[in-house]
């Protein structure tokens, strides 16, 4: 086995292990951002949950600075083109990577230019193998911070946790209620 992919395996055990032993969903997205920090150089990571077909709730967010997102808060896919593309795209159960410097994603793109976002990986979060239930997206100020290797590991991260995610970001929504 490579030193790569040792290293890759050890990523994913650990993130695995944290999540798992995580109460709430803001310590498991707590957890992922400081087991993938040092090596991505992460600035913000988030969970949204979809409430519908056309739109999805925040229901945590994890932030070096302020953040114009605030947990609880709802888009509607069709707000703009921008985050219709990325919701289609994640619905249809593929991953992206972008970088906001070479994709004008309209308002989306302007709200995380503001943040110091460079870069971002949006990955589905599925329960077992069905359909996509909700987001993972990593952001970072680097736009360099991730490549396509980057998304297959947090594609096999998000399938690892994602039965926890979708049980405590249920659980999360019903105490909201």
């Amino acid at each position: 086995m490579t030193p790569e992919a040792r290293k890759t395996e050890r990523l994913i055990a650990e993130v695995t292990a944290d999540v798992l032993s995580s109460e709430t969903i803001d310590e498991a997205l707590e957890a992922i951002s400081l087991d993938l920090r040092t090596d991505y150089s992460l600035w913000r990571t988030s969970v949204w949950m979809f409430v519908s077909a056309d739109a999805a709730r925040l229901q945590a967010l994890w932030a070096i600075g302020d953040s114009e997102f605030e947990t609880g808060m709802q888009v509607k896919f069709s707000l703009t083109s921008d985050v219709e593309f990325l919701a289609t795209s994640v619905l249809a159960g593929k991953p992206m990577m972008f970088r906001t410097s070479e994709r004008d994603l309209g308002l989306l793109t302007d709200m995380l230019r503001r943040e110091g976002i460079a870069a971002a990986v949006v990955v589905p979060i599925r329960r077992a193998r069905a359909e996509p239930v909700g987001l993972l997206v990593l952001a970072s100020s680097d736009r360099n911070a991730f490549r396509s290797k980057d998304v297959r590991l947090f594609t096999a991260i998000a399938r690892a946790v994602g039965g926890k995610l979708v049980s405590l970001m249920t659980s999360a929504a019903e105490n909201d209620v």
